[in-house]
């Protein structure tokens, strides 16, 4: 026995293996336990085999299993199990199967920092974006009902992109560090459904949606007499239908069949997406879902855009309009913006998921950076490219800017009127200030009325002018020079005269001895009724 170079122990039906059960095969090369129904594996069960170099563990049902149990196998070359994370229990130059999944490591669900990040980045932005372009949507009496309807249902999808970006990016956090421990409860648990039904149902309203906005925008602008618009009640009932569909093909997979055995949880991610080589159960779903569904309404999308451009470009042109460059150059721009980003986020998967059909193995860290940031970015650029940069939108937010300044100023306005009366503010505010307030008492008849309004120049009666204050300055000299030139004024004897009253400050009496001229008297010219 210590010379056996090979055992084979598959399909034996073992469920357990006691320690030092291999004792004594010195020469032992290779290890085959699986097919066995093992649940667990103790400390000291591989004792004795240090020339081991095979182990295959495959196709049981290991649960528990001691962190040191490979401690002994200095030889380990390959090692073959269910799960990656015994993977994480040997040395990384081992050649271990199966290998991770393309997101995860044997510590973090996101082992990629800038992974890491963008969806912290695009998660926040799908969020907020979205909640804004419905609060708008909602606050909004648009003249286009229709349109603004289905913005609103094209938000409302995006917002559940975001939803899941910030379910996996907490997932993320809760478990950095020790990810591996808890890779198969997380990828099994009923928070990872969610987040993949999520994750298609979101994917999937907003392409059919921009589908609806697209075949809206073109009967408006291709067949505007032949077809009648859309009306609200067919739009709704259209979304109503459009919501129920993406429910069902995103609920589908989360019934008992299996066919769809851990349809969500293949990734750390939750991603139904299938890009990869591998054939898992309900692949032909996925790519059903994800390629033929999606491709099928990008073709409708792109011809009808390029269709609307080329027919407004060539009625601008026989309209002889003046303004036909400047317009077709706008549209242009807004036209590529809307295709190139739909093709952007969407072509890519659609590539690589036909390379996949073919047996072109895609390369992990593509399949995780088309997963994790091409996939949402739709959702984080919608709100910003039907909303947030439309006119309306920049006008409405400009608007609400200046009113909150405008009042910000004012507020800020009266604050200061009230507190330049105050000797307590500063010293600076000790200096007197002129305040005018003219008599603004009402003519006894429409004839002096009207007299009163045509004079431009009211002058008052200098003998009017009384004065409370001794100090002979220069604002007193002014006062009285402002006088003379109001003195002129004949008003209806009906009429009360204005009056103006000169009042020292009661703050001149702390005032006196500032060297500033303009310190020693201020004049208040109150109207008596």
């Amino acid at each position: 026995m210590s010379s056996l170079k090979s055992l084979d122990l598959s399909n034996q039906m073992l469920e357990n293996i006691s320690q030092n059960a291999f004792l004594g095969l010195r020469s032992l090369l290779t290890l085959d336990l699986s097919h066995n129904n093992l649940y667990k594996l103790e400390d000291g069960v591989f004792n004795g085999l240090h020339s081991l170099r095979s182990l295959d563990l495959s196709n049981n049902f290991l649960s528990i299993i001691s962190p040191r149990v490979f401690n002994g196998l200095t030889s380990l070359q390959v090692l073959a199990t269910d799960e990656f994370k015994f993977c994480c229990l040997v040395n990384p130059s081992i050649q271990c199967s199966p290998e991770p999944d393309e997101f995860s490591s044997c510590e973090d669900l996101m082992s990629n920092i800038v992974l890491r990040f963008c969806i912290w980045v695009l998660g926040v932005i799908a969020l907020i974006g979205n909640v804004l372009v419905l609060i708008w949507r909602v606050k909004l009496r648009a003249t286009n009902r229709v349109h603004s309807f289905l913005i609103s249902n094209l938000a409302l999808g995006d917002l559940l992109m975001g939803v899941y970006l910030m379910i996996i990016a907490c997932v993320d956090f809760y478990y950095r560090g020790v990810y591996i421990i808890y890779d198969n409860n997380w990828k099994k648990s009923n928070l990872c459904k969610l987040a993949g039904f999520l994750s298609t149902l979101s994917s999937e309203s907003s392409v059919f949606t921009l589908t609806v906005i697209t075949l809206d925008r073109f009967i408006t602008i291709i067949f505007p007499f032949r077809i009648n618009r859309m009306k609200l009640s067919q739009t709704v009932a259209i979304m109503l239908f459009i919501w129920f569909l993406c429910i069902c093909i995103a609920g589908i997979p989360l019934l008992n069949i299996d066919y769809f055995d851990n349809f969500y949880g293949r990734s750390g991610v939750c991603l139904a997406l299938h890009i990869t080589h591998h054939r898992p159960n309900g692949w032909e779903y996925s790519v059903f879902v994800y390629l033929v569904l999606n491709l099928t309404s990008l073709a409708l999308i792109a011809v009808a855009y390029i269709w609307m451009f080329l027919f407004a470009h060539s009625s601008r042109r026989a309209a002889r309009s003046v303004d036909v460059g400047k317009t077709d150059s706008t549209m242009a721009r807004r036209i590529m913006i809307i295709v190139f980003t739909d093709f952007f986020c969407w072509m890519p998967i659609i590539i690589l998921g036909l390379c996949s059909l073919h047996g072109i193995k895609i390369p992990s860290q593509v399949y995780a950076w088309v997963a994790v940031f091409i996939l949402p970015l739709n959702a984080a650029l919608n709100p910003v490219i039907y909303t947030l940069s439309t006119p309306l939108f920049l006008g409405g937010a400009k608007r609400n800017m200046f009113n909150f300044h405008a009042s910000f100023l004012h507020s800020e306005t009266q604050r200061s009127s009230l507190g330049s009366y105050s000797c307590q503010n500063n010293e600076a505010k000790n200096r007197f200030q002129r305040a005018f307030i003219l008599d603004t008492s009402p003519p006894h008849n429409k004839r002096n009325s009207k007299r009163f309004k045509d004079r431009n120049k009211t002058k008052f009666n200098e003998n009017e002018l009384t004065s409370e204050s001794n100090s002979k300055n220069s604002r007193l000299e002014e006062s009285h020079r402002l006088s003379a030139r109001f003195g002129r004024t004949k008003l209806s004897s009906k009429q009360e005269s204005p009056k103006l009253i000169v009042t020292a400050d009661p703050c001149t009496s702390r005032a006196k001895n500032s060297q500033h001229p303009d310190s020693n008297l201020e004049l208040k010219i109150r109207s008596r009724e």
